[in-house]
């Protein structure tokens, strides 16, 4: 047969397959766009180790991912000098 369809051909792609490569671009848009606590080099490095290793360089970045907090949430606890941002 041309297309030999099992069940456990699907089940690994639907839900082995796909969510790793979700998983996997998911965090190279997030150390790009979404990580501003991150050097140069250590965004490279994190790069490196997602496109190399990709299962265990993800699960390393999702695992050492720090809680999510944008920079207005850190202006107003007191970590950065304000803004400008007014609070009401």
């Amino acid at each position: 047969m041309l297309l030999d369809v099992t069940f456990w051909n699907l089940f690994l792609l639907f839900f082995i397959f796909i969510p790793l490569t979700m998983a996997w671009i998911a965090s190279v848009f997030d150390l790009f766009f979404r990580r501003d606590d991150l050097s140069g080099w250590a965004k490279a490095a994190w790069l490196m180790a997602i496109l190399f290793l990709p299962l265990f360089g993800t699960l390393a970045y999702l695992i050492t991912l720090p809680a999510r907090t944008t920079t207005y949430d850190r202006e107003v606890a007191g970590a950065y000098p304000s803004s400008g941002h007014m609070t009401s």
